[in-house]
């Protein structure tokens, strides 16, 4: 899932230390990182979006830590990795016993302790409502602009059924840029200057972001998002200099598949998914095995995006700088592994039919007589 994301986070004028701003959170399921105007679609109709691209500042480098659905919500309500909650491995279905646990606390949570009324509407997270000062929710952003944040962002790129990654290697179900890199666009007039940024940033950074612009406390857990107010406000760069990407299916015995430090990315491990198996490249679909890279698959994102040459792979390119990179690449891969503990599996519960919700009780044959009725229009 996640296989690609937009998230574009829209925060109106007239923000006062004294009243934090409305919240309005709105996510897209499945769209590419190419799906958009602003992102290079040729054809692609997508007004309202391209016009908070055009007035905010555009992401060109935002990142999901997992490229899956559950993990990955699981990552932008927490600011937590997955593996640290036991997200994993695969999603949550609607019978199943697991789910997030009742310890984590998300970001709801968090603005609640600033005085925020939340809502949800649609499927999955729909859209989130975080009202500030139990002022009235409401699905549409205020007509005061000017003390609305809104977040758009899409969930993940699914190839023929939902979503295009553009000039990016792969999609959904792996750990290659077509998976893992979404669309996000800040806007906030007034405050965050129009314009791109190639600086790095993740759906875990939300919670913290948010957090500091609401003025909110941070729980006293291990999160793994930082605070990009600076960057969005022009008083710094990002904090962020890595990033760390799990395949669908972790473990703790091999840990992360890919690493980004800086321009460079290594992949230790790569492995195709079903969800990709639309795109043209056979190393990303189904069939294509689990494999291990010693050395790694080394690239250049800032020359080479769509991840189609190995640095490691052609003499003439391992400069001493290749070299360098790999093994700073190699050594945040074994640091990292070294400190993380997973949780115990939450999808390891199994499931139970009658945990499903039903919109027909008592019907026959259980479940798969459950489905609700399409809303009508």
């Amino acid at each position: 899932m996640v296989v690609l994301w937009a998230f574009a986070l829209a925060l109106a004028a007239g923000l006062a230390a004294a009243s934090p701003p409305n919240i309005v959170l709105i996510f897209a399921d499945d769209l590419g990182y190419g799906d958009l105007g602003s992102y290079g679609h040729p054809s692609s109709t997508t007004p309202y979006l391209d016009q908070l691209a055009a007035g905010g500042l555009r992401f060109t480098d935002f990142y999901v830590p997992v490229s899956l659905c559950t993990p990955s919500r699981a990552a932008l309500l927490t600011g937590r990795l997955p593996v640290r909650m036991g997200m994993y491995p695969g999603v949550l279905e609607p019978g199943s016993r697991g789910g997030l646990p009742l310890e984590e606390v998300t970001l709801a949570e968090v603005l609640a302790a600033r005085g925020y009324l939340t809502g949800m509407a649609g499927q999955a997270l729909g859209l989130p409502i975080l009202t500030a000062g139990g002022g009235q929710q409401d699905k549409r952003v205020s007509e005061d602009a000017g003390h609305v944040l809104v977040a758009f962002r899409p969930e993940t790129m699914r190839m023929s059924h939902g979503g295009c990654s553009g000039l990016l290697r792969c999609g959904k179900g792996t750990t290659f840029e077509g998976g893992v890199r979404e669309p996000a666009v800040a806007f906030w007039p007034g405050h965050i200057a129009p314009g791109v940024t190639h600086e790095l940033a993740s759906s875990l950074d939300l919670l913290p972001t948010l957090a500091a612009l609401a003025g909110a406390p941070l729980p006293n857990v291990t999160l793994d998002g930082v605070d990009l107010s600076p960057l969005l406000l022009g008083t710094g760069k990002s904090p962020r200099q890595t990033l760390f990407f799990y395949p669908a299916s972790p473990d703790e015995i091999r840990g992360i598949f890919a690493v980004r430090s800086g321009k460079y990315k290594a992949h230790f491990f790569t492995q195709g998914s079903a969800h990709s198996d639309t795109t043209a490249d056979p190393a990303c679909h189904a069939a294509s095995p689990l494999t291990a890279h010693e050395p790694p698959l080394l690239f250049d994102l800032s020359q080479d995006p769509g991840e189609n040459y190995n640095l490691l792979g052609y003499a003439a390119q391992v400069t001493p700088e290749v070299l360098q990179a790999a093994k700073q690449l190699e050594l945040l891969k074994a640091q990292f592994d070294a400190a993380m503990t997973f949780s115990p599996s939450q999808m390891a519960r199994g499931e139970d039919p009658a945990l499903q919700v039903c919109c027909r009780p008592g019907c026959s044959p259980w479940p798969s007589c459950c489905h609700c009725p399409e809303p009508q229009p």
